[in-house]
């Protein structure tokens, strides 16, 4: 029963949607909204069975690793900004569900992507000619890797997902670790100043 409900929802809705919402500016808010509801249900499905059982169902292809960073990007700027863009999102007085729900699928589906067999710098095309495929998305996880909440297991499960690869290794030591020896040093000051008072 499974497999009959996850198959139709992630290719038939997910997928299309995700990159009709890449292509066609035009009914961007159609498609995003497609996708806060089609994530909400696979996030509900997932608490149940678990992320481990539920990853086979997402599809791997290559091509939806810009998209869904695209998506997650932007989901990261709505969770930031909720309710000026909930209400940009709105239609019909239409109840969209939590952000941080497509955000933790969204980690979940880009855990799995990391595990196709691919060179990065082959895939990636974005305007920002400053910002490769691991660095993007150590940045995006940096946001969910310092505050407490389901997104933070999906968002470093994933990290370290794309940090094992070998084309990502050389931003393991200039992207990542720099920023982990900051935070326990300001956690450790932190720590210091309140023992202190």
């Amino acid at each position: 029963h499974l497999e009959s409900l996850m198959c139709p929802l992630m290719g038939n809705y997910c997928q299309k949607a995700l990159l009709l919402k890449n292509d066609d500016d035009s009914n961007n808010n159609a498609n995003t909204t497609t996708l806060l509801y089609a994530f909400s249900v696979v996030y509900a499905i997932t608490k149940v069975c678990g992320r481990k059982k539920m990853k086979k169902y997402f599809p791997n292809a290559i091509v939806l690793i810009e998209p869904l960073l695209s998506h997650l990007v932007w989901l990261n700027t709505t969770n930031t900004n909720n309710q000026q863009s909930q209400q940009e999102l709105q239609q019909s007085q239409l109840l969209l569900p939590p952000i941080w729900e497509s955000i933790y699928v969204s980690w979940i589906w880009l855990e799995l992507l990391s595990l196709t067999p691919f060179h990065h710098q082959v895939v990636f095309a974005r305007a920002r000619k400053e910002e490769t495929l691991p660095s993007l998305i150590i940045n995006l996880a940096k946001q969910h890797l310092s505050s407490a909440g389901p997104m933070r297991e999906t968002a470093a499960t994933a990290l370290a997902s794309w940090l094992i690869r070998s084309d990502c290794e050389e931003l393991v030591v200039t992207g990542f670790l720099p920023w982990c020896h900051e935070q326990l040093l300001l956690t450790t000051t932190s720590s210091s100043s309140s023992s202190s008072s």
